[in-house]
């Protein structure tokens, strides 16, 4: 897929999720915020051509440290609990972050919207872990299941 057939995809996803004005930058990156508090960053790669899709989950807590790294460390084994997404540290800032690569050779517009939902839901999934981890109550409801199986619901963003 070519630069241009990426930077047209995203603005047709912008507007299925009525945000006309949505595009990509010159540097190929677009930040989604959802309103169960997900904030979604994807950037394309073109001399790989794939799409890198990532968001900050939560904070390493000082406390817990093991227990989460060791929770991520599982969840990373055979991607048992990132659906094939990896999660990480970004160790100068100490956050968790939730990451994935899509070739975009194919892409179109239902795979897109249902790879973005699952990374959402994914996303929100390990940022409740983590405020469960710490000892804080969930900051959002979780996203509502009665949208289409793997159809992104644009009434989730902000």
């Amino acid at each position: 897929m070519s630069k241009e057939n990426i930077h047209q995809l995203v603005k047709d996803l912008g507007r299925e999720m009525d945000l006309p004005d949505m595009t990509m930058d010159e540097n190929d990156f677009v930040c989604i915020f959802t309103n169960d508090g997900v904030v979604l960053n994807l950037d394309y790669h073109e001399d790989e051509d794939v799409l890198v899709m990532y968001s900050t989950v939560g904070d390493v807590p000082d406390d817990q440290r093991l227990q989460l790294y060791q929770e991520l460390l599982q969840a990373n084994f055979f991607w048992e609990s990132t659906a094939g997404a990896t999660m990480c540290v970004d160790h100068t800032a100490e956050r968790v972050m939730l990451m994935a690569n899509i070739t975009v050779g194919d892409l179109d517009l239902p795979k897109l919207m249902t790879v973005l939902d699952h990374f959402i839901r994914l996303s929100w999934a390990w940022s409740d872990r983590i405020r469960e981890l710490t000892g804080q109550e969930a900051k959002t409801e979780p996203p509502k299941d009665d949208s289409s199986p793997g159809m992104l619901d644009p009434s989730r963003l902000a």
